[in-house]
């Protein structure tokens, strides 16, 4: 019989469904810079995230990059992808 904690050990290595990241990067824009980016707008590939808007938005989401990125971080642990594009 397997103990809890080894359990619990495997359900830490789960990633959570890029979905539910990219409604999250969503939520964050909204709150920190006051556009709302559709999901459908974001992807993300090979731990980058990339957002598809224009200029002047990407401007503003990467002068907040490293907030944006640490607020995952803490959310999503070692699982949060490593920049934006």
């Amino acid at each position: 019989m397997r103990r809890i904690s080894e359990l619990l050990e495997v359900l830490k290595r789960i990633t959570p469904p890029n979905g539910v990241i990219r409604d999250r990067i969503s939520e964050i824009l909204k709150e920190n810079i006051g556009v709302n980016i559709d999901r459908s707008k974001i992807s993300i590939k090979n731990g980058i995230i990339y957002v598809d808007v224009n200029p002047l938005i990407k401007g503003e989401i990467f002068m907040r990059k490293d907030f944006i990125l640490n607020t995952l971080k803490r959310e999503f642990g070692d699982k949060t992808p490593a920049g934006i594009r």
